[in-house]
């Protein structure tokens, strides 16, 4: 199934540099792709810097392993790093976002299209079959990927997307504290202002052509589509529930979602 559906994809979350040397100290923001990673990374790097910050900047601020990890060595410290990786034991410090699977799927399968990654004419249902089965990328299934990180890691601080959305402050507040970084009130509200869903699709419109990836992806997709919770029961007919349930019942019961 994997060759019908996606295009050449699954390096494309391998870390390019894996001899990277990492401390203790070092916090990793993890997740699974299309769970907020890149939401929380705004406004943690707002904060940090404590001004306005456009995608270039957010990279440099908080680099990624998968993108620009050679700029690891070069950030501030505590050093906060992206990473989208199956558990590993070296990353002693983890923040885990995580978000109801059935949306993440949805968006999922918008970014692949987005960035011509899956074939135009992929039906969510075929597509749906390959993320459960976890053909999409090197990082395997979506349960795989969250219990992992749960039973794994030692010192880790769980996000749930939903209450991002919800209660943003309250998220980048407690986010804020985990690293360690000085607390000021007034910044943690000045972030969530500056960076609400809508105000990061009019960053993407901006920076289209300034971000190489951007460049060579469909415009009429948005990378920051919808940001809501629930959009799943928009594209899941009875049958794609069952066998999403049936592999990942237990993981979504474990993290809250119904």
């Amino acid at each position: 199934m994997l060759s019908k559906l996606v295009r050449k994809i699954k390096n494309r979350l391998t870390s390019r540099n894996r001899d990277s040397k990492f401390f203790d100290k070092d916090i990793f923001l993890v997740s699974y792709p299309k769970s907020g990673n890149t939401w929380l990374r705004f406004l943690l790097a707002h904060y940090i810097k404590g001004g306005k910050v456009d995608l270039l900047e957010s990279n440099l601020i908080i680099p990624d392993v998968h993108y620009n990890s050679k700029d690891i060595t070069t950030t501030l410290s505590p050093r906060i790093i992206k990473t989208h990786e199956l558990f590993k034991p070296k990353y002693k410090r983890v923040v885990y976002i995580v978000r109801d699977g059935r949306d993440v799927a949805v968006s999922y399968f918008y970014h692949l299209k987005k960035f011509n990654r899956l074939r135009a004419d992929t039906t969510f249902s075929d597509f749906l079959l390959a993320f459960i089965d976890g053909e999409l990328d090197s990082i395997g299934p979506w349960g795989e990927h969250v219990n992992g990180w749960l039973d794994g890691a030692k010192d880790l601080i769980l996000i749930r997307y939903e209450d991002m959305l919800t209660n943003p402050e309250c998220v980048l507040e407690n986010v804020v504290k985990f690293c360690g970084l000085e607390f000021d009130k007034k910044k943690i509200l000045d972030s969530v202002k500056t960076y609400s869903l809508e105000e990061l699709k009019k960053i993407e419109t901006r920076q289209f052509y300034d971000v190489k990836e951007l460049a060579t992806s469909d415009p009429k997709i948005y990378f920051f589509r919808k940001g809501v919770a629930g959009d799943w029961a928009n594209h899941f007919n009875e049958e794609d529930s069952i066998k999403f349930n049936k592999s990942f019942f237990k993981t979504m019961n474990r993290l809250g979602y119904e």
